[in-house]
């Protein structure tokens, strides 16, 4: 997982992390709050081995001695010193948990044996130290004979165990971060595995990672009041309408290259407003004064035609079949100059028609008479129309809507496009609530393609326009509209 990805997990389930973590703090300091507490006290004995002054017989001794502590640390926990300090203390313990108790360690090169005892009582954690200590020199004597009348190895005491003040182990603070800390954790993870399976895109950022290509536009949720798909005709100085006009100047940098004139628009899965985006990028395209042509080659489930109020008998495929010629078939939509190629009547092999020589012929024929050309392609992952088109006309303009489509799905329909060679050449995103909000907050102004703002407050072309904002947005289509005509 990216780093993007990592904080937009955060920024979507904050308040979910935020109570993954209180709830982990509150765990971590109910158990610190209700465990016993202990205290830990520490004894020392240093081991001294037998010399007879000379040096070799000094560094021999230190070697032994050394090695003598790493034995002695694992006896003091045996029962031949363990039955003395209980018999000694007088402790209610038994040998097992007597030793449960007790720690040794022996630092790195020394011949100290550090004897550490744990217990709820501070007082019986020192006696047990001290006892285990006092038992353990007293046992060494039985254990290593005499050389000489002389015992070769002695265990004696450089450090008492004082009665311990403070509870030993992890401080509730502590314990307390510690909990909230591993709870968070474990949501990340939780919430991470669920997005790698089960999450959806929710931002154009995440979409652009997952096209790997440029934002040509974000479109907002219309406001539900529309009377038409096609926002130029039903609210052209609306700021909804001011998108699809950034995406028509976001589009120049493509038409610029040899031979781009066809714009493929597909999606990953159906219901991502992919028809209705491709009919307003071909009306805005063509309110510019752009010869445009939108065809239909959703063959399976095509809807332009009634969302238009177009005839559907003559179509695409009544073009691929040879029952009609293509200026037979074309039908105006709107004032612009818009020509709209439906999809006809439904084939019952759509697939194949869509990939048949013939339908490839009539498209070329299509690009060639006009000067842009809009393909409504069927989504990615359903069939494989879209990718036969996109190899086609060297790559589609990917529409990703909010919410609508999985992260997976997104990936695997990109995964798709590239193993058959077909690029995305751009990303739209749609149904975005936070460009619903921004269009909101700018009030009556809306920022054109060009960067100015001028009023947008809904005023028709011929009522209560005031003169100087008539002449600024004609200006500005003007400008517009020979940007799209010199490519």
């Amino acid at each position: 997982m990216t780093i993007r990805a990592m904080w937009n997990l955060i920024r979507f389930h904050w308040v979910l992390l935020l109570l993954a973590t209180i709830i982990g703090m509150a765990a971590g300091w109910s158990l610190a709050s209700t465990r016993t507490a202990e205290y830990t006290a520490k004894a020392e004995v240093f081991v001294v081995a037998d010399s007879r002054r000379s040096a070799g017989d000094i560094n021999q001794a230190a070697t032994y001695s050394r090695d003598q502590a790493q034995n002695f640390a694992q006896v003091a926990t045996r029962q031949l010193v363990l039955d003395r300090v209980i018999e000694d203390a007088d402790l209610p313990l038994s040998v097992g948990q007597l030793r449960n108790k007790v720690s040794t360690s022996v630092p790195l090169n020394t011949s100290i044996i550090s004897i550490s005892a744990t217990d709820p009582s501070a007082e019986r954690a020192a006696v047990i130290a001290n006892g285990v200590a006092a038992s353990l020199s007293k046992s060494i004597i039985r254990l290593v004979p005499q050389r000489n009348g002389r015992d070769p190895v002695e265990v004696e005491s450089v450090e008492r165990a004082d009665v311990p003040q403070a509870p030993s182990g992890t401080p509730i603070a502590l314990l307390t971060l510690v909990g909230g800390l591993v709870a968070l954790v474990i949501a990340l993870l939780l919430l991470g595995i669920k997005e790698f399976f089960r999450g959806r895109v929710r931002t154009a950022e995440q979409a652009r990672d997952i096209t790997r290509s440029p934002i040509l536009g974000t479109v907002s949720r219309n406001s539900g009041g529309a009377r038409h798909i096609i926002v130029l005709a039903d609210a052209p100085n609306s700021a909804h309408a001011e998108q699809y006009r950034e995406i028509r100047a976001n589009l120049q940098a493509l038409l610029t290259k040899p031979k781009r004139n066809v714009f493929v628009v597909t999606s990953s899965v159906s219901g991502e407003g992919r028809s209705t985006v491709a009919a307003n990028i071909a009306a805005t395209i063509a309110a510019a004064g752009t010869k445009v042509c939108l065809v239909e080659a959703d063959l399976h489930r095509p809807a332009l035609a009634g969302a238009l109020g177009l005839e559907t008998g003559l179509g695409f495929t009544s073009l691929v079949t040879g029952g009609a010629e293509l200026n037979e078939a074309l039908q105006p939509w709107g004032e612009n100059g818009l020509q709209v190629l439906v999809a006809g009547s439904a084939p019952y092999n759509p697939s194949e028609l869509l990939a048949s020589r013939e339908a490839e012929a009539v498209l070329t024929t299509i690009r060639d008479k006009f000067e842009v050309t809009i393909i409504d392609a069927p989504p990615v992952l359903p069939v494989a129309d879209a990718m036969v088109l996109a190899r086609l006309f060297g790559g589609a303009i990917m529409v990703v809507s909010e919410r609508k489509v999985r992260v997976r799905e997104g990936h695997h329909a990109v995964d798709r496009m590239a193993h058959v060679g077909a690029p995305i050449l751009g990303t739209i995103f749609t149904l975005s609530k936070r460009a619903s909000r921004s269009r909101r907050s700018r009030g009556g102004y809306s920022g054109g393609s060009t960067g100015e703002s001028y009023d947008v407050t809904g005023a028709s072309d011929h009522e209560g326009e005031s003169r100087p904002v008539t002449k600024l947005r004609h200006a500005q289509r003007a400008s517009i509209s020979a940007r799209v005509q010199g490519v």
